[in-house]
């Protein structure tokens, strides 16, 4: 797998499986909840995954290797979609249970976020490769 086709791979399948990834992904990303706040899950349920986000996001940002970058991915993806299905829970825009759309949604808005942080990475190496000072005839 070409290093600029981990984001698009990740998010379109995160994409592809949402009716049935909501249900697994939301079930773990619920357990993690109640692991960190067993009686006020509802209520941090948002605010951790979006800090898991940001550290996931960060991650992806720093990762050099294709491992730590399809890692980093995989974990950004996760937790924006789990941010998008407990904000929607904990502000009332849709039921209690759990629907295709927020995974879908989250999968559109980390595949936009995550291709942003790579289009400015490839600038910033490409900018870096022309000012590197040559040496001799090579």
């Amino acid at each position: 797998m070409k290093n600029s086709d981990i984001v698009s791979s990740i998010c379109l399948l995160f994409l592809i499986t949402s009716p049935i990834g909501q249900w697994i992904f939301g079930l773990g990303g619920g357990f993690l909840i109640y692991i960190f706040s067993e009686n006020d899950a509802q209520i941090i349920g948002h605010k951790l995954m979006a800090l898991l986000s940001l550290i996931s996001i960060f991650g992806f940002i720093i990762s050099k290797s294709q491992i730590m970058k399809l890692a980093a991915t995989i974990l950004a993806t996760f937790f924006i979609c789990n941010f998008v299905l407990f904000f929607s829970m904990e502000s009332k825009m849709v039921p209690h249970f759990f629907y295709p759309q927020s995974f879908i949604l989250g999968s559109m808005i980390s595949f936009i976020i995550l291709k942003i942080i790579e289009r400015f990475k490839t600038i910033n190496k490409d900018e870096n490769e022309e000012n590197k000072p040559k040496l001799g005839w090579f």
